[in-house]
């Protein structure tokens, strides 16, 4: 029996387990905005109260590109303080390596754009910075409206 479960895992494509990847840098970012949030509403535990939220504004022909990844990338779905949260199974890069999220549960992906929750306002920031140094905002936007 073992044997024959063995041999149907090999079976199965390699695709099946693949996580879908996209590279976001300054070639394909519009801009970068950092968005202070009240944490109450989320329910999520940070060290002051808020948590930010980085926003990456891509480009036209790049948020048109995203949008053809986001759509073919399975669904993952993410057990959070007893609830159940689908998401895509997406991860965003940099140069090729991760971009760190630190709740991944509000981490979103609109179509116009990548939104990255992170827990510290510093942490936002050399994100951004990681990304694309040119576009790094001179301020935070506080609690969550845009400009």
């Amino acid at each position: 029996m073992k044997k024959l479960l063995v041999l149907f895992l090999l079976l199965l494509p390699v695709a099946a387990f693949a996580q879908d990847i996209y590279d976001v840098s300054c070639a394909n970012l519009k801009r970068i905005r950092i968005a202070r949030v009240d944490d109450t509403y989320w329910n999520i535990e940070t060290y002051d109260g808020h948590f930010y939220v980085l926003a990456l504004e891509l480009k036209p022909d790049a948020a048109r590109e995203f949008v053809r990844v986001r759509n073919a990338a399975s669904t993952l779905h993410i057990l959070y303080r007893g609830e159940v949260v689908p998401r895509e199974y997406l991860m965003i890069t940099t140069n090729g390596k991760p971009v760190r999220e630190d709740v991944p549960t509000l981490t979103g992906f609109p179509d116009q754009g990548i939104n990255i929750a992170v827990l510290r306002e510093e942490d936002a920031f050399e994100i951004a910075r990681e990304i694309c140094p040119d576009l790094v905002p001179d301020k935070v936007i506080i609690d969550g409206h845009w400009e």
